[in-house]
């Protein structure tokens, strides 16, 4: 969560003046495994994830001007997978 503010710069006027909070939403799953074959041992890390952000603040210029003010631009989400595997050949 970001909260929202106020652009001080005297170009940034209605509808500028103002910009709202920007929050993300984090989903994750996971699981952990050891396992062994033989005399080989090994661990497995696997987490899927989705993040959803909504009005996300951003710097901008303003047109026309010199000035950088900060606004809320669109939404995003950001789904992935995560996978670590670890193998030793030997006792850890």
């Amino acid at each position: 969560f970001k909260g929202g503010g106020i652009n001080t710069s005297q170009a940034a006027t209605s509808p500028f003046r103002f910009y709202g909070p920007e929050d993300v939403s984090d989903t994750e799953v996971g699981v952990k495994l050891d396992w062994s074959i033989g005399d080989i041992r090994g661990r497995a890390n696997l987490a899927l994830y989705s993040d959803n952000y909504n009005d996300i603040q951003r710097l901008n210029l303003l047109p026309g001007s010199a000035q950088i003010i900060t606004t809320n631009l669109a939404s995003a989400r950001i789904r992935g997978l995560e996978f670590e595997p670890t193998v030793a050949l030997s006792d850890w």
